[in-house]
C-alpha cells in the first residue's frame, strides 16, 4: 500500500470516528442527558464520580450488568492504584484461601512469590518443602513468565497467584508454568499438579555435641506450638547450643514470630511498627527466658517475619547471624474485614506500617547482613537443605562449630 493511500484511509477513519463521537455527544446534549448524569462542568475525581461512572454504564452499556459487579471492580481498581504488590482487594473466594493458608492447609503448588522491582516479574522467593513446586525443582530466583500460556507480571500479579492456588475443585489438576531459570536465564516449561498442601512449618534434629537444630520454613497459626513441641523434644534445658534455621523462610504471621522470639529474650523490645500518622505499636518480650547460645541461619530468601525474628535476636545480643544477606521486606500488611456478601466475607489486604528492629532500623529494601557471611555453593543449594550432610551444608557447619 502506498503512503498516500494509507494517509487517506487514516484520515477517513479518523473523520468517521470523530463524526460518530460528535453525533453521540450532540444527542446526549440535546436530550439533556449530559446534565442528568452530571457529565458537564469541571470536577475532581471523587466517590461521587465513581457512582456517576456506574450510572453511565447502567444506562448506556449495550447489555445489562449487575451493579455489584461494577462496584467490586471499582474496589479492586482502587487498591491496585496503590501500585503496591502487597496490597489487594480480597474477594470471597480469596478470603477463604487466605484463611486456609494461614491455618497451614491450602490448595496449590507450594511456592512463595513476590514481584521483582527491577523488571516487574513474578519471582520465586522459595518453594515450600515437600510440595509439587519443590519436587519439580523450582528454585529461589526463578521467574514465572507465563501460566498456562498466558503472560503474567505486575499488572496481573494477584490473578496469577489465585490461578496458582486454585481452589479445592482443582486438586489433581495440572498447571503449566513458563519459567525463566535463575541459574541459566533459559525459558523452560514445567507442569505441576495442584495438591492439598499441608504445611508442617517446624522440623528439628540433634546435631553432634548436644547442639540442637530447628528449622522454621514459614510462620503460620500453628508454628509457635510446633516450635515448642520440637524444642522440648530436643531437651531444651540441656542443650549446649541451638541452630535456628530461617533460610528460605518467606515470613507469615507475626504472633507466631513473637512467640519464638519471646522464648529466648528477657524483658525488652522485639520490634515496633510505625504508621503513617507517626504513631507506634511496640511488641515486647517478658522476663522469662530460655538461656541457650543461638546461631541463626539466614539467606536471600529469609523475609518478612523471618527477618523480624532474626533482627530481634541479633540486636538484643542473643544470637549470631550466619549465612547471606536477607531479602529485605520491612513493611507490614493487615487483613481488614470488608463487606460480607451472600457469597462470603471480603477484606482489604493492605500495607499499613513499616516495622523496625530493636536497634531502630527499617530493613525494607536493604535486608540484614549476617555477622558471618557464608555462601552455600550453588550445587548444594539446589539439592535442598534436608538432603545435605553437615559437611556439604557449610552454613550449618559454621554454626555448629561455633556452638559445639
Amino acid at each position: 500500500m502506498s503512503k498516500k493511500r494509507a494517509v487517506i484511509i487514516t484520515v477517513i477513519i479518523t473523520f468517521v470516528c470523530t463524526t460518530i463521537l460528535t453525533t453521540a455527544v450532540r444527542f446526549l446534549n440535546d436530550s439533556g442527558l449530559l446534565d442528568i448524569i452530571g457529565l458537564t462542568g469541571k470536577s475532581e475525581y471523587s466517590a461521587s464520580s465513581v457512582e456517576k461512572a456506574a450510572n453511565i454504564v447502567q444506562q448506556f452499556y449495550y447489555e445489562d450488568i449487575d451493579e455489584s459487579v461494577l462496584y467490586k471492580g471499582a474496589l479492586e481498581g482502587m487498591i491496585s492504584a496503590l501500585d503496591d504488590e502487597y496490597s489487594w482487594f480480597v474477594d470471597e473466594e480469596s478470603f477463604k484461601e487466605l484463611q486456609e493458608e494461614t491455618q497451614g492447609e491450602y490448595t496449590g503448588i507450594g511456592v512463595t512469590v513476590s514481584i521483582d522491582d527491577l523488571d516487574e516479574t513474578i519471582t520465586v522467593i522459595a518453594p515450600i518443602e515437600d510440595t509439587p513446586a519443590f519436587k519439580a525443582g523450582i528454585k529461589p530466583g526463578d521467574k514465572i513468565i507465563a501460566i498456562d500460556g498466558a503472560r503474567v507480571g505486575l499488572s496481573n500479579y494477584r490473578e496469577a497467584v489465585n490461578i496458582l492456588k486454585g481452589d479445592g475443585s482443582l486438586i489433581g489438576k495440572n498447571v503449566v508454568l513458563t519459567l525463566k531459570r535463575a541459574e541459566t536465564g533459559i525459558l523452560e516449561e514445567v507442569t505441576l499438579m495442584r495438591e492439598k498442601i499441608h504445611l508442617i512449618t517446624v522440623k528439628s534434629k540433634m546435631l553432634p555435641d548436644n547442639v540442637g537444630y530447628i528449622r522454621i520454613t514459614s510462620f503460620g497459626e500453628n508454628t509457635y506450638n510446633e516450635f515448642e513441641t520440637n524444642f522440648e523434644s530436643l531437651g531444651a534445658d540441656s542443650l549446649k547450643g541451638l541452630v535456628l534455621d530461617l533460610r528460605n523462610n518467606g515470613g507469615g504471621i507475626l504472633t507466631s514470630t513473637l512467640g519464638v522470639a519471646d522464648t529466648f529474650l528477657d524483658e525488652g523490645l522485639i520490634t515496633y511498627f510505625q504508621y503513617k500518622n507517626g504513631s507506634k505499636t511496640e511488641y515486647k518480650s517478658d522476663a522469662d527466658i530460655v538461656n541457650v547460645p543461638i546461631a541463626v541461619l539466614v539467606n536471600g530468601q529469609s523475609a518478612s517475619a523471618a527477618e523480624v525474628l532474626a533482627a530481634a535476636l541479633h540486636d538484643r545480643g542473643k544470637a549470631t547471624l550466619i549465612g547471606e544477606k536477607t531479602y529485605g521486606k520491612g513493611i507490614v500488611q493487615t487483613v481488614l474485614p470488608f463487606v460480607e456478601t451472600d457469597a462470603g466475607q471480603t477484606a482489604i489486604y493492605i500495607t499499613t506500617s513499616r516495622y523496625f528492629t530493636p536497634a531502630g532500623v527499617c530493613i525494607h529494601g536493604t535486608g540484614i547482613n549476617p555477622d558471618v557471611n557464608v555462601v552455600l555453593p550453588e550445587e548444594y543449594a539446589k539439592l535442598g537443605f534436608d538432603n545435605l550432610t553437615i559437611e556439604q551444608d557449610i552454613q550449618l557447619k559454621t554454626a555448629w562449630e561455633m556452638l559445639k
